[in-house]
């Protein structure tokens, strides 16, 4: 995603789905000096875990333990302060997206949800947003506890004729053409 002055510079903001405490985004804000850039970056999630009806088999077992009561919005939005440009929403996915904030052209996509729901729900509601060259980022795509994940996505790029890059990180990467 270029970010720079120039022709080569996808247009549209950020967005985060699954956010936890904010430490991928921290690190990335940083690196590249975001506050200083034209561009915005949504944050979204519900702050207490992955709800009970949108659970993966796999993730059943670990979703309280890592993910309920371990860092507040609050918290996470008090991280961000020093960022004008960056906006910590808390709400559930998808609902939440259908607010009236949401960027009209969306650059660089991270979806971290670990929930196959939410994650296709946000894509059917997100995808038509991002722009050519515009970046995705499965956080957990290549895992075994992620396996739905991985299966409802895969199905919904091929069913467009479009394919995830599986990475070594387990993460996957798409490119929009």
């Amino acid at each position: 995603v270029g970010l720079g002055e120039g022709s080569d510079q996808t247009a549209g903001d950020f967005v985060e789905l699954g956010v936890f405490r904010g430490h991928t985004t921290l690190f990335v804000a940083d690196y590249l000096e975001f506050g200083a850039l034209d561009r915005t970056w949504r944050l979204y999630d519900t702050f207490d875990g992955i709800p009970d009806d949108q659970l993966d088999a796999n993730w059943a077992a670990s979703n309280q333990k890592a993910y309920q009561g371990t860092f507040t919005f609050e918290e996470v939005r008090d991280r961000f302060a020093s960022f004008p440009n960056i906006r910590v929403v808390k709400g559930r996915v998808p609902e939440v997206l259908a607010g009236d904030d949401l960027p009209e052209k969306i650059a660089f996509l991270h979806m971290d949800l670990n929930n196959s729901t939410a994650e296709i729900a946000a894509l059917d509601l997100l995808y038509d947003r991002l722009s050519p060259g515009g970046v995705i980022v499965f956080d957990d795509y290549c895992w075994e506890v992620s396996r739905a994940q991985h299966e409802a996505e895969k199905a919904w790029f091929a069913q467009r004729g479009l394919h995830i890059l599986p990475m070594p990180t387990g993460q996957g990467v798409f490119v929009k053409p």
